[in-house]
């Protein structure tokens, strides 16, 4: 429950901007073909959006770090290094 209390307002108000206007839009860069990575300003998280046509199959470069696979649509078999097949699809 301490934890819950504990505050730096220090860090609080540096994080903050006081900057109005449109947000910033990531452009990304290809990383591999058929894959695009967005990484934001800081280092928690990153994203690679993965564009494959019917039937074909992409390799995405690993990264360090956990990964989340959300699909849109369609279906997929993912095969992480090491790991086994996953059958992924939306929904």
């Amino acid at each position: 429950r301490d934890a819950l209390q504990l505050r730096d307002t220090d860090v609080l108000l540096a994080m903050l901007s006081y900057r109005t206007g449109p947000p910033e839009v990531l452009e990304g860069r290809a990383i591999a073909e058929g894959v695009r990575r967005y990484q934001p300003p800081f280092d928690e998280f990153q994203v690679d959006a993965v564009d494959v046509a019917p039937g074909a199959s992409c390799d995405v470069p690993a990264h360090a770090g956990p990964s989340i696979l959300l699909m849109q649509q369609g279906s997929a078999k993912a095969t992480p290094s090491g790991s086994a097949a996953i059958d992924a699809r939306a929904g």
